[in-house]
């Protein structure tokens, strides 16, 4: 039996969401369970449709083979360490490129719109982390993910992963294309915890900014503001017990500093 796919299964029912999903893993490893139509039947999910979810997964897999996207599970060997502990949880991921996850990592969040001077702040910071082979979690945005991730790339880093609110095959932005064909070509990877063709919506923002606080040591931020994207990243990894440096004008050597040695992290 293919773990993956029972856990697919239950991602096509309707009201099962990560959190019963996480339940279902762990009976499944504790050999309580075996497939996703047993859970559904002990905890009487009415929703569930085992010809209907069998179906709807194999044919998402098919989809995803002739895209070359990937999925890597729970109990995967690849499924970053850093990721099983976060909530809420973190259950699959889907992917791009060749998985991988360097062993010193910062997170990227921030504002769309930067002034001149912020800009040579972020392109500063990323070409000294490129430097140092630590890799980057990237939210793919405008603004300060963009800057970050194309000075990264043109500095020579090649652990950079970009996370998706929407499917791995979706473009969002569409003005950032290029650096979706970039991230793939420079050895990174993109990720997203959605089926192919899922678009973006408001709650798949948060979700993606948790993945980015989990999979980082640092979180780097600029402009932590009340209800902004970069607030609730800072927020999240902050509940995670990651540093967060704020990434601020004049202080540049102060920040590139930080990075200079192992024990950083």
């Amino acid at each position: 039996m293919n773990l993956n796919r029972e856990i697919i299964k239950l991602m096509f029912t309707d009201g099962v969401g990560n959190y019963r999903i996480r339940k279902f893993i762990e009976e499944y490893n504790c050999q309580i369970i075996e497939t996703a139509s047993q859970f559904s039947q002990k905890y009487k999910i009415s929703s569930y449709n085992e010809q209907m979810v069998h179906d709807l997964s194999e044919r998402l897999l098919d989809n995803m083979d002739s895209l070359r996207i990937g999925v890597v599970g729970f109990n995967d060997i690849l499924f970053p360490e850093r990721l099983k502990a976060i909530l809420p949880p973190v259950n699959m991921l889907f992917s791009r490129g060749t998985f991988s996850v360097k062993s010193r990592m910062c997170g990227v969040t921030g504002k769309r719109i930067i002034s001149n001077a912020e800009i040579a702040l972020i392109s500063s910071v990323a070409k000294n982390i490129a430097g140092r082979q630590v890799g980057i979690a990237d939210g793919m945005a405008l603004g300060t993910d963009a800057v970050f991730l194309q000075s990264y790339m043109r500095a020579g880093g090649e652990g950079a992963i970009g996370v998706l609110p929407c499917g791995c095959d979706v473009v969002y932005p569409q003005y950032n294309a290029f650096l979706f064909d970039k991230i793939l070509y420079s050895g990174g990877m993109l990720i997203s915890e959605y089926f192919i063709g899922s678009y973006p919506e408001r709650y798949k923002f948060v979700m993606r900014d948790r993945i980015i606080a989990g999979l980082s040591d640092i979180l780097l931020a600029l402009g932590v503001e009340n209800d902004s994207g970069t607030k609730i990243t800072a927020d999240f990894a902050a509940s995670y017990g990651k540093r967060i440096i704020n990434l601020k004008e004049g202080n540049l050597d102060k920040i590139n500093g930080i990075f200079k040695n192992q024990s950083d992290f």
